[in-house]
């Protein structure tokens, strides 16, 4: 398992240093890779993985749909349930 720290919606400073994190933490979303609507990238812009929000089975489902196609694959689940 991989520990990804999001940088994006946080409350904390923009200029926020998360070199105290490096030892902890593989990737920083905002930082080593963008989520760009359904779609992760790279720092070129390449896409290597998927993002969905899962809130109900068919959301859950278009998630199963996708694994083994990308490197990468994100779900934020909207309740626990979801898991």
């Amino acid at each position: 398992m991989q520990l990804w720290l999001d940088l994006q919606d946080s409350d904390l400073p923009s200029k926020i240093d998360s070199s105290e994190f490096s030892s902890a933490v593989d990737l920083r979303i905002g930082h080593d890779v963008y989520i760009s609507e359904d779609y992760i990238l790279n720092k070129e812009g390449k896409q290597i993985g998927a993002h969905f929000r899962i809130d109900d089975p068919d959301s859950q489902n278009k998630a199963r749909c996708v694994i083994g196609s990308v490197e990468w694959l994100m779900v934020e689940c909207s309740n626990w349930t979801m898991i």
